[in-house]
């Protein structure tokens, strides 16, 4: 008699199993080889009648070694990447490649419906015009790396972080409310005296527009380690007076930016990696994509940069993964903005936080602080509360 039966035969003498197992079963093959099976393993039920367990096998995806996996979008651009075989053979810890694909431009709409737009510089969608209060901007049409020109006006929550004493650019921000700038938490660990340019495009020729308000408290939070919750507050000495050219951008109100959106970041840093007193003199902006943070793991994996590897779901993947277009220093603390889902509105995705020394280097994506898990905490300090939830229904 095998062992499994005479235990159970003997427990159930003893009064510790109700039913005896009659025979021992073992589990069938799995269904499929991969991709998700399952498995059978017959046993005996109450009054002999046989009845099975199910359990769940073989779920990792199918893969085909080597192989570039479909791509995520059939245009405007969307990643795919292949698996290369290692022993342990887990798609989940072997090494991966990502790769942009099918970046041609999506058909062309030709008219937007009755107070609809197109998106920004992209003619295969529409959005709702808002008049929203923040996110707004009247122009319609970098440590930014391939970037272009930002016309005056164009990005009007766009902060620059001056050394008082210098004059000099040392991180980019963002005006959220009148009274207050958000950051990254390594452009201010160091406190120094600082005031905040806005509304102007230029930095050493400032434009008529432009507004200087000295920052007066900064506060990071008390959990920062690098590169976690890197984020930071400013406080200014005075309300920054809203115009054409100073408006403040939205939070993101419950609205996450999903991969494969078009976004874009923006920035006075570094247009040469390589000689140091390169920053822009004007506000450069870049068109980039968002990436599963899986991407910048292999990438930065692979290259060594061993910080970036370490990066968690309140992080974005953003950039680039065939041009060298993005964030370079100086850049940090700047934002990656999205247009919102519902609506042609600017929303704060994310915070430049870091990337790779080699700013001009393709396949290289930036890391962002992702707003998105940081905004009661900013609400907390500046005060106000939290409207409107935006949702996006993905079909």
């Amino acid at each position: 008699m095998p062992r499994c039966n005479r235990i159970s035969i003997g427990l159930a003498i003893l009064g510790i199993l109700s039913v005896p197992v009659a025979k021992c079963y073992r589990w069938s093959k799995c269904s499929v080889s991969c991709g998700g099976g399952y498995q059978l393993k017959r046993q005996s039920c109450a009054r002999g009648s046989p009845c099975f367990l199910r359990r769940e096998c073989n779920t990792a995806p199918c893969i085909d070694w080597g192989r570039w996996q479909r791509c995520s979008k059939s245009c405007g651009g969307g990643h795919q990447f292949k698996v290369d075989w290692c022993p342990i053979g887990n798609v989940d810890t072997c090494p991966k490649t990502y790769r942009s694909c099918n970046t041609q431009s999506c058909p062309r709409i030709q008219s937007c419906p009755y107070r609809y737009e197109y998106r920004y510089k992209d003619e295969s969608a529409c959005c709702r015009s808002t008049d929203d209060d923040c996110g707004v901007t009247w122009v319609r049409s970098g440590k930014i790396i391939g970037g272009e020109e930002a016309a005056q006006g164009q990005w009007p929550w766009a902060a620059a972080l001056i050394r008082h004493e210098t004059g000099s650019l040392y991180c980019g921000g963002s005006l959220i409310h009148t009274r207050w700038v958000v950051t990254a938490a390594h452009c201010i660990a160091h406190p120094q005296p600082t005031y905040v340019l806005l509304g102007s495009n230029t930095i050493r020729s400032l434009s008529a527009q432009y507004q200087a308000i000295r920052v007066v408290r900064f506060y990071t939070r008390r959990d920062y380690v690098l590169p976690y919750n890197d984020i930071g507050l400013l406080k200014l000495q005075h309300d920054a007076v809203i115009t054409e050219y100073v408006k403040p951008v939205c939070l993101p109100s419950g609205e996450m930016v999903p991969v494969d959106a078009t976004c874009r970041v923006i920035g006075w840093g570094r247009t040469d990696p390589e000689i140091r007193e390169s920053s822009s003199d004007v506000l450069k902006e870049a068109r980039v994509k968002v990436f599963p943070n899986d991407a910048c793991v292999q990438i930065y994996k692979k290259e060594g940069i061993l910080l970036w590897t370490r990066i968690n779901e309140k992080h974005i993947c953003s950039g680039t993964l065939s041009e060298a277009h993005g964030p370079c220093h100086g850049d940090s603390g700047g934002a990656l903005i999205c247009q919102r889902c519902t609506s042609c509105g600017w929303y704060l995705a994310g915070i430049v936080s870091g990337g790779s020394p080699k700013c001009d280097a393709a396949n290289f994506p930036g890391v962002f602080t992702n707003t998105y898990y940081f905004e009661d905490w900013i609400r907390e300090y500046i005060g106000t509360p939290r409207g409107e939830s935006f949702v996006c229904w993905v079909t």
